[in-house]
């Protein structure tokens, strides 16, 4: 819990306007990636909760949702999930690829500085992969894909189509 609050002064501090329905969202999801990158573990609060199962409504490793599935707009908790749930992914991809969470955290978090304020799933995607070495980052276009945050995909809160930076720095990937 204590790495999760930092990483809300993290994303405030560096990004900011990190409130309202999907920037409170990736304000929450983006905590918990600030914990798990910390303490390696995808299931946040289970001491505090006295539940082996933490806070969230499953574990990241295991992640089950959607951008269009899991982002209502209803519950930023809820919601962030999806972008946490994203980020292991990331993670994975690039511990996969024989980089370190060292790598992810320093890309993750130099993503902000081309984050707008008050950013959607995408900005936060297109952030990141300003910030990354063209090498690595199809490791990222592979975790927002797999989710429904690459190119063409929907949220349930929007409905209009995720769209690519212009012009793309990743192949597209289905």
């Amino acid at each position: 819990i204590v790495f999760h609050e930092y990483g809300h002064g993290l994303t405030q501090r560096m990004i900011g306007g990190m409130s309202g329905s999907i920037a409170g969202a990736i304000g929450e999801g983006a905590s918990d990636v600030n914990a798990f990158l910390n303490d390696g573990d995808d299931i946040v609060g289970e001491y505090s909760f006295g539940n082996a199962l933490g806070i969230r409504s499953q574990p990241y490793a295991t992640y089950v949702g959607s951008y269009k599935t899991s982002v209502t707009g209803t519950e930023v908790h809820a919601d962030g999930e999806l972008y946490a749930a994203i980020m292991f992914r990331v993670m994975n991809n690039y511990l996969a690829a024989g980089l370190t969470v060292s790598d992810v955290y320093d890309n993750w978090v130099n993503g902000f500085n081309f984050t707008p304020s008050t950013p959607a799933y995408e900005h936060m995607r297109d952030g990141m992969l300003q910030a990354t070495p063209a090498a690595q980052q199809c490791l990222i276009g592979e975790g927002f894909a797999h989710y429904g945050v690459g190119v063409g995909g929907r949220s349930s809160t929007s409905g209009r189509p995720v769209g690519p930076l212009d012009p793309p720095l990743y192949p597209r990937i289905r």
